[in-house]
């Protein structure tokens, strides 16, 4: 028995935790990525049942619930809905009184699998891993007494085997998800790192040239103010002088991106966040009205106090509501919610719209150097903005669905005297 429970282990753990980690990053397209995931967890599911553990007198275990369980909570919808139709059959095809037990828990643990996976997504490891002990331990039970429901000849002596295999179960799956989100956190870290080099070198790159570009900008708006005060000046030059000072603008918008980079020195004091988030509602409410986007403000009853650089912390928000309202704008209207919250010792803010939203691929740019959504953009203002966040010891984290919309959310250290 112990060699069948060892095998079914090593069937589970190595080929899900090889998916992850090696084939999972050659692969881009998210969709072609779930179909290797249904067909991975499928294939392990029909080994498990094939090669169970027997247990006295009609009594079978087996581990095909960690990777059809794990395909729903990581896979996602359709992803569970194949690996489950894949157990239900080969149940179906193995016969047996037992497979009636299959038929009724598996589609009831499924439905509670993909009504909370959202949840799932979005909680710490601590968390994820409680929730998957909670779910399997529930469908073990729930299996184990139906079983002797339906087999009433199963021997009782065989219980204490049954809860030993059920442990074992929780265990591996405990595993599983410690093991894959330790390599999420390393991948995380490791493009962090990445970025914040690619970051650094791009603040040299503005520190040695952008104030050498901003001087002869300055001096040829100059001029062109000038030239365009001239009322000899036929009503087309008076158009192509206009353009020229927009492209100097947006020039000069550019380069002050560049600087925020490489400056470093920056005035710090305490901020109350509602006080902030009520400043950039004045700023920002007329714009979005003038794209037919919805503005909704949530503001708390409780002060949230963070430390930071004032102007720095109002760019942040600025750049991003910003982004929120031009993707709204490609789909032609929508809103955006920002809400205010607090979670354990962090202020959250969150930025959340119904645009176009982006895609894995486009979600894992997000924030690089020169990387834009936007045809006209230069992905400089949200990268400043990740910077600026991480200077006061706080983090951005991004949810997104293509065509659904996106979730910008800020996390900042609270202050002493936070209620």
């Amino acid at each position: 028995m112990i060699k069948e429970i060892l095998f079914q282990v090593i069937v589970i753990i190595f080929p899900l935790l090889f998916h992850h980690s090696y084939i999972k990053k050659k692969i881009s397209n998210i969709f072609a990525q779930r179909f290797i995931t249904a067909a991975v967890c499928s294939i392990v599911i029909v080994i498990c049942m094939t090669y169970p553990v027997v247990i006295g007198k009609g009594g079978i275990y087996d581990l095909r619930s960690i990777p059809w369980m794990l395909s729903i909570m990581y896979g996602g919808g359709w992803v569970g809905i194949a690996t489950t139709i894949v157990l239900c059959s080969f149940r179906y095809w193995l016969g047996g009184i037992g497979m009636y037990t299959v038929f009724i828990v598996y589609p009831l643990t499924a439905v509670f699998l993909l009504l909370t996976n959202n949840y799932f997504i979005r909680v710490n490891l601590v968390k994820k891993i409680q929730y998957g002990i909670a779910v399997s331990s529930f469908n073990i039970v729930a299996i184990i007494c139906l079983s002797y429901v339906f087999i009433p000849d199963m021997s009782y002596q065989s219980l204490p085997f049954f809860i030993f295999l059920a442990f074992l179960t929780v265990l591996t799956l405990w595993c599983y998800i410690w093991i894959r989100e330790y390599i999420d956190e390393h991948d995380r870290l490791h493009l962090e790192v990445q970025r914040t080099e690619k970051i650094h070198i791009v603040g040299q790159l503005a520190a040695s040239v952008a104030h050498e570009v901003r001087n002869p900008l300055t001096t040829v708006k100059g001029f062109l103010q000038m030239l365009s005060q001239d009322s000899h000046l036929s009503s087309e030059h008076k158009y192509y002088v206009s353009i020229s000072l927009e492209e100097i603008n947006r020039a000069n918008s550019i380069i002050q991106d560049y600087l925020s980079l490489a400056k470093t020195d920056v005035h710090i004091e305490r901020l109350n966040i509602a006080e902030e988030i009520l400043f950039i509602q004045k700023s920002v409410s007329f714009y979005a009205a003038l794209h037919n986007v919805l503005l909704n403000f949530h503001h708390p009853a409780f002060k949230l106090f963070v430390k930071g650089n004032r102007e720095k912390f109002r760019q942040v928000l600025l750049n991003l509501i910003k982004n929120s309202v031009e993707a709204i704008q490609q789909k032609g209207k929508g809103k955006i919610n920002v809400r205010i919250l607090k979670k354990d010792k962090q202020a959250v803010i969150e930025i959340e719209d119904d645009g176009i939203g982006m895609s894995p691929e486009e979600l894992q740019r997000l924030g690089l150097p020169f990387y834009s959504t936007k045809e006209s953009g230069t992905g400089l203002g949200t990268m400043v903005s990740y910077k600026i966040i991480e200077s006061m010891h706080g983090e951005i984290k991004v949810i997104s669905k293509k065509g659904k919309g996106t979730c910008f959310s800020i996390l900042l250290p609270l202050e002493p005297g936070s209620e």
